[in-house]
This record gives structure tokens, sequence and C-alpha cells, in this order.
């Protein structure tokens, strides 16, 4: 467009920045956001908004408060992007401050708002106060959930242990459960070992989707933390004979404008051997530092050692060896298409701290800050989120080095 000679608008600059914001692309997005203040682009309430989106699902979430606070005119939807960027940040104190602020200031929330404000509460384990916000949506302002809210009511409530709660708000619902309902209640069983309650879950997925390779994933879990080794290899088994697949992790990470993308588990390819050897190098001095593997993540009864070696075979791994390898940048940005795990998690805050480098993993459900000290902003809660099905994040017609290490 730009080489044709055309100018582009608002509604052009809208619609790239939506762009950059469902791939990731931070590089893309702050030379837009320079474009439009260089060529003095008038930033109205949808170029205002769709910024703070771009910015925040890129992880930088500071210059998306920055566009926010300095916009002279805000709508809904700005409010809207706003407390669920918060959310998607793990900042669920401010996504609730700015919900109250919204509400002084003369805003009428949504359904939308109120799907900001639960996950908000999801994410920091609020239940108490996700509980009190659910029944203000209906009982103050009226809105009827819809079953993206009961879904956040149930990763809310089995992310506390609530299973039984979990429960009777499945069956009490107006709506009928969809396969996330029960995809997310099948998922916090294997951390609360409440296999006879897994079960029920995955019979009923069976009738929703009797194809989706993940939710045997799931109940596979739920036997390995019992240690059924027999049930595991026969829902392995029947995965085989179905031909169905599990998802594979899939890691990318952004490096002077390139993408090099990872997958996990690939086997090891000419050229790339420097990777694994700073990724065993990172292990190591990781180890020095208390990293001990979590091998009760492995979902086969092999031997300790070869439980380790699976766990380091994840794609963010690779991805983050390649960046400390590659890029001097204080800040390294990983994105994957799967929730990842508390193994990764541990290894991912640890790795900061000793590398001096800021980390931010956005994966399927939200961003992991990892800040260079020795804990993370974030806990990992484990167990899979409402939404745990994969993302497309990682296309990049423009750029893109398929690494599959």
């Amino acid at each position: 467009m730009l080489a044709s000679g055309a100018k582009p608008c608002e509604v052009t600059m809208v619609g790239v920045l939506s762009a950059c914001s469902h791939l990731g692309a931070l590089n893309q997005g702050q030379w837009i956001h320079a474009y439009i203040v260089r060529n003095r682009l008038r930033v109205n309430v949808y170029v205002g908004t769709a910024l703070i989106d771009k910015h925040a699902k890129c992880g930088d979430f500071d210059e998306a408060k920055e566009v926010f606070e300095t916009m002279r005119v805000e709508n809904i939807y700005t409010w809207n992007v706003l407390i669920s960027a918060y959310a998607m940040n793990g900042q669920g104190e401010a996504a609730l401050e700015t919900f109250d602020r919204m509400v002084v200031e003369g805003f009428k929330p949504d359904d939308v708002t109120f799907l900001g404000v639960l996950c908000a509460c999801c994410h920091q384990g609020f239940v108490e106060e996700g509980r009190r916000r659910f029944s203000r949506m209906i009982s103050q302002y009226g809105l009827q959930p819809k079953i993206e809210h009961y879904g956040c009511m149930i990763d809310l409530l089995r992310r506390g242990g609530f299973l039984d709660e979990a429960m009777e708000m499945i069956h009490s619902m107006k709506l009928k459960s969809n396969a996330i309902i029960w995809r997310t209640l099948l998922g916090a069983c294997r951390f609360h070992g409440r296999e006879e309650l897994g079960e029920f879950a995955f019979r009923k997925l069976l009738e929703l989707e009797p194809t989706n390779g993940e939710n045997y994933v799931l109940i596979s879990n739920v036997h390995t933390q019992k240690k059924k080794w027999t049930e595991v290899g026969e829902v392995t088994e029947l995965m085989d004979s179905s031909r169905m697949k599990k998802i594979p992790g899939c890691s990318s990470i952004e490096i002077e404008n390139a993408v090099y993308e990872f997958k996990a588990s690939d086997p090891l390819k000419a050229g790339h051997e420097e990777i694994h050897k700073m990724l065993e190098d990172i292990k190591n001095q990781l180890k020095l530092a208390g990293y001990v593997p979590e091998t009760e993540m492995a979902l086969y009864d092999i031997n300790e050692e070869e439980k380790e070696h699976n766990l380091i075979y994840h794609s963010e791994k690779f991805a983050l060896a390649f960046g400390l390898l590659h890029s001097s940048e204080p800040t390294l940005r990983i994105m994957k298409n799967l929730r990842i795990c508390q193994d990764c998690h541990q290894f991912f805050k640890l790795a900061s701290a000793i590398y001096q480098r800021n980390i931010v993993v956005r994966d399927i459900k939200r961003f992991h800050h990892f800040t260079g000290e020795t804990r993370s902003i974030l806990n990992c809660d484990g167990g899979n989120s409402y939404d745990s099905h994969p993302t497309s994040a990682f296309s990049d017609p423009c750029n893109k080095n398929n690494i599959a290490v």
C-alpha cells in the first residue's frame, strides 16, 4: 500500500494493529505506532483502543497503560480492552480497580467487561471476589451469564479446589454445558486427585468430542497422577488405533525482525547442535541454583533420567536457549501455542534470575512475566485453563524461519 503511494487512514491502522495483536508482532506494531505519530494521524477512540490491545497482547503493558492515560475520549470498548489487558498480564487487583474506576466515571459494564473481570479473578485465584462479582453481574447489572462467564467461574473454582461447587454450578446452569466446561473440570482432576470425577467429565467429553485427542491426554494425566500405568497405556492405545494425535508444542521468538519457530521433541538436526548444548548448559546452571525437574509431570512409567530428558525438550526451552545465544536484548519475548507447564515455569523463573534477562512468555491463556529476580511476578497455577485449545499465533508470512529442533 505504501509502495503504491496510497496513504493509510485510521481504518487501515485499526486493521493492521489488530493483525499485530493476533500475531504478537511487537516490532511491527511499534513501527506502526511510530508511523501514526510521525504522520500525525488522528488517534480516535478506535485507533487508541487498537493500540492498547496491540501493546497488551505483545507484552508491552506499560505502553498500553500510557496510551490509555493519554486518550482524550474513551468508550466501553476501551475500558474493556484495558481490563482484559490487566487480567492477561496477571495484574488482577489493577483489573478490579480499573473496573471500579470505570463505573465511577459513568460507564455501564457489559458482558465483555465482566468476562475480563472474572478472568482477572481466575488468574489471581480471587475465589471469593470472583463469586461476588459474578453475583453482582446478575443482581446489580441485570446481565445474564453466557457460557464464557460460566467457563471462567468453573476455572476459578477448580483452581481453588472447589470441584464439588463447580459441579453444582454446571448442573444449575440454564445453558447447556459445552466441551470447554467439561475439559476445564477434567484438567483440574489431576491436580486434586479426583479420578472418579475425571472419569465422569471424560465420558461427557466423549459424547461431545469423541475425536478430540486433547481430551484423551487429559484423562491420561489423571491416571498418571494416580500412577495407574495400565489405564494410561489403554488410553494411548485407543488414541493410536483411532489415529488421534496430541497437539505438538510450538514456540517462537523474534530476534532482529525475524521470527524463529521451534517444535517440541523433534530430533536433533544438523546445524542446531549449539542450541542443544546451550540448553544443557542452562539446565546445569539451574541445578546449581536449586532447580529440580518436576518429573512427576511425565506421562509414562519410565525411569527418572528418561523423564528428565523428556522435560528438557519442551519447545519454549529451545526458544529460550536460542534467545540467550543470539539476542543481547534485556527482554526476551517467547510465544507458545499451549499452556506452559509447571516445570517450564520454574525453569524460566530461575533462568531469568541467573542470566539477568527479563523473559515474557505468551501462552494460550495469558502472559507470564519473569523479571530477573529470584521469583516470577506470576505464580504457576497448574492445570489446563478454560481456553486450552491451540492458537495460530506463529504465522508471520513476511519473515519466519521454521526451525524444527
